[in-house]
C-alpha cells in the first residue's frame, strides 16, 4: 500500500465485477474508479456521420453517403460502443470506389 500511496505504483484495470465488491477497500479508498456506460444510438449515429464528414481526420474528402437505415444499423449492431461503429464503417468504406 505505501507504493500506491506515494505513487510510485499505478494499477490500471478493467472489470465486468462491481470493484466496490471486487478490489480490497484499502485499494478501493486510494483509487478513482471510472465506470464506463454504452453510448446511445443517437450519439453513435452523431459520432458515425463527423466521421463522415471530417475532412482531416475522417473520410470527409471521399463523397460518402449512407443510407439513414445503414446508419441505424451500425448504431444498433455497436451495442453502444464508438469504435465497433466506426469499425464498421471502415471496413464497409471503399477508398477506391470514389
Amino acid at each position: 500500500m505505501p507504493y500506491v500511496e506515494k505513487g510510485e505504483v499505478i494499477l490500471i484495470g478493467a472489470t465486468t465485477h462491481n470493484p466496490f465488491f471486487s478490489i480490497v477497500a484499502p485499494l478501493l479508498s486510494r483509487s478513482l474508479v471510472f465506470e464506463l456506460r454504452p453510448l446511445s444510438k443517437e450519439n453513435i449515429e452523431k459520432i458515425l456521420l463527423r466521421a463522415i464528414s471530417d475532412k482531416e481526420q475522417g473520410l470527409g474528402n471521399y463523397k460518402i453517403k449512407i443510407d439513414e437505415d445503414a446508419l441505424k444499423f451500425l448504431a444498433e449492431i455497436s451495442d453502444g460502443d464508438a469504435r465497433r461503429a466506426l469499425n464498421a464503417l471502415e471496413w464497409g468504406f471503399d477508398d477506391k470506389a470514389r
